[in-house]
C-alpha cells in the first residue's frame, strides 16, 4: 500500500480484495487496479489519467470459481502487449497471494516472471525536493519544541536580560541556565521573564563538584535556585581528580606519588548520594553528566555512560549526555535510542587538535561542520524517541567570534540544513 499510494497517490487499503500498480516503460503513467467500487477513491486520490484506473467486475470478489488476476492479465497486460516481457512481482510482499501469483503466470504463459520485492522501496529512498521539504517541515516542528540553547554562550558584557529577548525572537521554547547568568540577572526577575514568555529550563548549571570545597559548598544555593526556576534537571559536574573546575586545588589523594582515583570515586558515591537526597527534598531532578576521560583531572571523574548509570540505578535522577564528552562511548548509540535513564542531550561542534583531542567547541554551520561529528545522527535519534526529551546547544564564550544574537537567531536554520 505504502508503495502504491508513492507512486499515484492511491491511498486506501485492502486486507482481502486484490489492488495493484503496473509500471511499464512503455507506458507514460503507472497503470491502478483494483476492484470497481474502490476505482471513485482512485479517482478522487490518484494524480494519474482515468484511462489508466483499470477495475475488475465486483463478480471476482471472494469467488472462487473466477480471480481477479484473470482478468487483470487481460485488460491490461495482453491488451497494451506487455505480456511478453520481464514482468517483476513484489514476491515477499503480505498483500500478494500464493493463488494471486498461480494465476497471474497461468494466465500469461509468455511472460517471465522475477522477484522485484524491493523495487519501488529503493526508488523511494532517493527524496524528491518536494519530498525533502516536507521532511524538513517535521523537522522544524520538533525544532520549535525540543531546542534548547544555553545561556553559558551569552557574553559577560551583553546585558543578561538581551539573551531571554534573543530567545523570544528567535522562537526558541526552552533554554539552560548557568549560576553566573542567574545572579546576574537576578533569581526572581528572570523566573517572572521566563513565565510571562513561556519558556521552559532545561537544565540549572551545575552542582556537583565533590572534589572541590569551594564549588561543592555552593550546591544547596544552587539547588535554592532550581527550585525557584523548575528546570527540567539540575546539572551535576563530579569534579577533576586535582580538584576545580577553576582554579585547580590541592583537595585531592596522592599516595606513593599515584592519584588515588579509586577511593576519590569511593566518596563521590557517597557524596552523591547526600546530593539525590536533598535534590528529592527540593522535588527536583539531577542530570548526571559523564565527562570525558581527557578531563579527568580538572573537570570529571566518572567518564563513561555505563558508570554513571550505576550512580543513578534505582532512582528518579537522569543523565546529562553532552556530545562533547560522549560522542566515543561505545554505549552512545544504545542509550540514546533506548534508555529510560536520559534526561537530555546536549550538543556542539568539536574543535580538535593535531593529536584529535577535543579541546573546545564550534558553533553549527557548514564550514565548522566539515569533518566533524554526525550531530544529525544523534538528533534524529532523539526525534525518534516518543518521549519529549530536549536537545541543548551548549557553547561557551571562548568557542567563538560571531555575534551571540546571530547564532542563537540562524541555529534553526543551520540545523535544518544538516537534518
Amino acid at each position: 500500500p505504502a508503495n502504491m499510494n508513492w507512486l499515484t497517490g492511491y491511498n486506501a487499503w485492502s486486507f482481502y480484495v486484490h489492488q495493484g500498480v503496473v509500471i511499464s516503460l512503455k507506458e507514460d503513467e503507472p497503470i491502478w487496479f483494483g476492484r470497481l467500487m474502490d476505482r471513485s477513491a482512485a479517482l478522487i486520490n490518484c494524480w494519474i489519467k482515468e484511462d489508466n484506473m483499470i477495475p475488475y467486475a465486483e463478480s471476482f470478489v471472494m469467488n472462487p470459481e473466477s480471480h481477479p488476476m484473470t482478468d487483470i492479465a487481460q485488460s491490461i497486460f495482453i491488451s497494451r502487449k506487455l505480456d511478453k516481457g520481464v514482468i517483476g512481482l513484489e514476491m515477499d510482499n503480505y498483500y500478494f497471494s500464493a493463488q494471486a501469483y498461480t494465476e497471474i503466470t497461468k494466465a500469461l504463459p509468455n511472460a517471465k516472471f522475477v522477484n522485484a520485492n524491493v523495487l519501488v522501496n529503493w526508488q523511494r529512498a532517493i527524496k524528491s525536493k518536494q519530498e525533502l521539504k516536507y521532511m524538513k517541515i517535521d523537522y522544524k516542528d520538533l525544532l520549535d519544541k525540543k531546542l534548547s540553547i544555553n545561556s553559558y554562550m551569552w557574553p559577560n558584557e551583553i546585558k543578561p536580560y538581551e539573551f531571554i529577548e534573543t530567545i523570544v525572537k528567535s522562537g526558541i521554547k526552552n533554554v539552560g541556565l548557568h549560576t553566573d547568568f542567574i545572579e546576574s540577572y537576578g533569581v526572581n526577575k528572570l523566573r517572572q521573564d521566563l513565565n510571562l514568555n513561556k519558556i521552559n529550563v532545561t537544565s540549572v548549571n551545575s552542582v556537583g563538584y565533590f572534589t572541590d570545597p569551594f564549588y561543592s559548598n555552593q550546591n544547596e544555593k544552587i539547588l535554592n535556585y532550581g527550585k525557584i526556576l523548575n528546570p527540567d534537571l539540575i546539572c551535576v559536574i563530579t569534579g577533576g581528580i586535582l580538584g576545580g573546575p577553576n582554579p585547580i586545588s590541592q583537595e585531592f589523594k596522592q599516595i606513593n606519588n599515584y592519584l588515588d582515583i579509586k577511593t576519590i570515586r569511593e566518596e563521590t558515591l557517597v557524596k552523591f548520594k547526600t546530593l539525590m537526597s536533598q535534590a528529592e527534598k527540593f522535588k527536583l531532578h539531577l542530570g548526571l553528566e559523564p565527562i570525558g576521560s581527557w578531563e579527568i583531572l580538572k573537570k570529571g571523574h566518572f567518564n563513561s555512560i555505563a558508570s554513571c548509570q550505576k550512580l543513578i540505578k534505582n532512582s528518579n535522577h537522569k543523565l546529562i549526555i553532552d556530545l562533547y564528552h560522549s560522542f566515543e562511548d561505545l554505549d552512545l548509540e544504545r542509550f540514546l535510542k533506548k534508555s529510560p535513564h536520559l534526561g537530555l542531550l546536549q550538543f556542539s561542534n568539536i574543535r580538535f587538535d593535531k593529536n584529535f583531542r577535543p579541546v573546545g567547541r564550534k558553533t553549527i554551520n557548514d564550514e565548522n561542520n566539515m569533518e566533524n561529528i554526525d550531530i544529525a545522527k544523534y538528533l534524529k535519534i532523539l526525534f525518534n524517541r516518543k518521549d519529549n526529551l530536549k536537545i541543548e546547544l551548549e557553547i561557551f564564550q571562548t568557542d567563538f567570534t560571531e555575534n551571540p544574537q546571530n547564532i542563537i537567531l540562524n541555529i534553526k536554520k543551520e540545523l535544518l540544513n544538516i537534518l
